[in-house]
């Protein structure tokens, strides 16, 4: 594991909660992110369901494989692809 790019604050508690986010945010495998990409209809727009985690779905917009406006990106596409074609 690495720490590069994982951003700190200079407050006590404010760190331990960046670390923390950064552990979860790592635990989060790709396959996680297909799955809610797989949740996309003819629209392009990603739908979650109720027992679908909001937290793959906010990971996958901050890593840009779904746009701020819940469309699925090219990167989304690509990263489709490879697991369907594999």
């Amino acid at each position: 594991m690495s720490l590069k790019g994982c951003k700190f604050a200079t407050k006590k508690g404010e760190v331990v909660m960046n670390i923390q986010q950064w552990l979860d945010d790592t635990r989060i495998s790709e396959t996680d992110i297909v799955k809610v990409l797989s949740n996309r209809f003819g629209d392009g727009v990603v739908y979650l369901s109720k027992n679908m985690p909001r937290k793959v779905y906010n990971l996958a917009v901050k890593r840009g494989f779904i746009s701020a406006d819940g469309y699925v990106t090219r990167k989304g596409r690509t990263l489709l692809a490879q697991f369907h074609s594999g």
